[in-house]
């Protein structure tokens, strides 16, 4: 009985190692982490909620940043926003430096992202009438969280506070965004 006994550890352990010796190693695919110093991001961002003045207010946001840090980019950002109801409306065009933050490096990643941007606001002609342009200063604080959709493609749900210092006076307003962002080594 011993004997049958020493048999089947003598199989077992020679089958074993059999196995592992023979088994297909398997290759760990080189992935870049996110948000590495040295790599680079470009995105887009779309919102749309009521306007302060006028019915509507609509933004598109694209950004190009770099990432001096690990976690940290900064670059720079431009925003078409439009403010209207009917045929009447205004919009703003600005661009500035931009800072984004990303708090972790995993698939769900909260981030916060800063512009202070410098542009022009045109009210729309309606009936022959023309406006003149007015200089405007935007400041805008971004809290989000970035969703990893494929190795370099992130989904970025986020809601942007605005402040727009017309020089007569400055307007907050509140908006929703979901945007795309593609990140480069």
């Amino acid at each position: 009985m011993k004997t049958k006994q020493y048999i089947n550890l003598i199989v077992f352990v020679a089958s074993s190692l059999l196995q592992q010796a023979f088994a297909q190693k398997q290759a760990s695919p080189q992935t870049p982490t996110p948000f590495q110093t040295g790599s680079w991001q470009m995105g887009v961002k779309e919102g749309y909620t009521q306007g302060n003045l006028l019915k509507n207010r609509n933004s598109l946001q694209v950004h190009g940043s770099y990432f001096l840090v690990k976690q940290l980019a900064v670059g720079i950002a431009a925003s078409w926003s439009r403010e209207w109801v009917g045929d009447f409306g205004y919009t703003d065009l600005s661009v500035g430096p931009y800072a984004r933050y990303q708090f972790t490096k995993t698939r769900l990643s909260p981030f916060l992202e800063a512009s202070y941007q410098f542009g022009k606001r045109r009210a729309n002609e309606v009936s022959g009438m023309s406006y003149a342009s007015l200089a405007i200063q935007s400041t805008q604080l971004t809290p989000g969280i970035s969703i990893s959709l494929l190795k370099p493609l992130r989904l970025d749900l986020s809601y942007r506070f605005e402040w727009v210092d017309l020089s007569t006076n400055i307007q907050a307003f509140g908006l929703p965004q979901v945007g795309l962002t593609y990140l480069l080594r």
